[in-house]
């Protein structure tokens, strides 16, 4: 498999893991004071699954599909339906994410407990997403890309101004993941426990 295809691949792994944990402890806290406690490590949650698609894995699968297409035309058949997804789920994250940062900036627990439904919505399309890019769109990208469209492609990737900046942004985003993969196992999620990071 080729790194950029893998990228994307082990982008929907780490997404769908925290899609799925934060889901997991959304849905055992129960009570006002539960979700309190659970809020910081929610309103990161959010935070990775915004910034991360915005700023690396919806920009590499852009440039992917954008190259695809200037190299074989199928691939227009699915990008109007990939880019539409990727717009309106950004949209709907970004704006559940303010939301759930204004209910822990002024301590309204009335908008938590009317944010749970639609943020476990929101995660059940997120994770709907990744499925349909991982039956769908990345099957047709390895069909179509050829080891010279690889070549070519990840050499303009690395040419690219920005692809060292990139490089140090995954990494960055790299260790977010790893705290809260340890938060969301340890189950002791206070606010308390967040804040010694």
């Amino acid at each position: 498999m080729n790194f950029s295809l893998k990228q994307l691949v082990d982008d929907h792994i780490n997404l769908s893991y925290i899609l799925i944990l934060t889901e997991r402890h959304l849905k055992h806290r129960q009570t006002v004071e539960q979700l309190t406690d659970a809020l910081p490590f929610l309103c990161s949650c959010m935070d990775y699954l915004c910034d991360y698609p915005q700023q690396i894995h919806h920009p590499l699968e852009d440039q992917l599909i954008d190259f695809m297409m200037s190299q074989n035309s199928d691939a227009k058949r699915l990008v109007p339906a990939i880019q539409k997804e990727h717009e309106t789920l950004e949209q709907m994250t970004e704006q559940i994410r303010q939301q759930l940062h204004i209910a822990r900036d002024q301590n309204d627990m009335e908008v938590l407990l009317l944010l749970k439904k639609p943020l476990l919505d929101c995660l059940n399309k997120q994770l709907q997403h990744i499925n349909n890019e991982e039956t769908l769109l990345l099957p047709f990208i390895e069909s179509l890309m050829t080891p010279k469209n690889w070549q070519i492609f990840n050499l303009q990737l690395e040419q690219q101004p920005a692809f060292n900046e990139i490089n140090k942004k995954q990494t960055l985003f790299a260790s977010t993941l790893y705290e809260l993969v340890s938060l969301g196992r340890n189950g002791r999620l206070t606010s308390e426990h967040w804040r010694s990071f």
